[in-house]
């Protein structure tokens, strides 16, 4: 789905974080795209809303909404990349393709195989500028990729997060 400026109303390209005819702002590439998934969202959310009710489960779907507005956005890195971040202002976190650029060999495994065909797929044009979090209701994210959990700060991510129901490369 492609937006048009609103400054100068010519159209955006999903992938673009500007627009290419008046270099103004556009939102995030990833934002772009879940905004014209909302109609189809909305939907299943409806129907599972309906369906909830019919099945007299509707306390526990509203449970756990509840639940939701208390989660977190976490990251897992190692406590080294934790300590690089916080003792230096001027570092900052890095994607994964940047790091497996230059800076972090790639283990060769097949999930980095999968990662990279999801990542083109779902961010066609961007991938290289996604950051990944898990949603946590206790603040702490997947292990397998560190022992330390970074809560994120919703008012430096609001803007720019869209959310997937599950691991996008296990989805391909």
């Amino acid at each position: 789905m492609s937006m048009n400026c609103k400054f100068c109303n010519n159209n955006i390209p999903p992938s673009a974080s500007r627009c290419p005819h008046c270099g103004q702002p556009s939102l995030f590439p990833n934002v772009t795209v879940a905004i014209g998934e909302q109609n189809f969202l909305q939907d299943r959310y409806d129907s599972a809303m309906n369906d909830s009710l019919s099945r007299g489960v509707i306390a526990h779907v509203n449970d756990f909404e509840n639940a939701l507005t208390r989660s977190f956005a976490v990251i897992n890195r190692s406590l080294s990349e934790l300590e690089r971040l916080v003792g230096n202002e001027f570092d900052t976190y890095a994607t994964y393709y940047f790091l497996s650029e230059g800076i972090r060999l790639q283990k060769g495994e097949e999930f980095d195989s999968l990662r990279q065909a999801a990542d083109s797929i779902f961010f066609t044009g961007y991938q290289k500028e996604i950051r990944f979090a898990a949603l946590s209701l206790d603040s702490n994210g997947l292990s397998n990729y560190g022992d330390c959990s970074w809560v994120l700060r919703e008012k430096m991510i609001a803007h720019r997060t869209s959310l997937f129901e599950d691991n996008t490369t296990l989805t391909i």
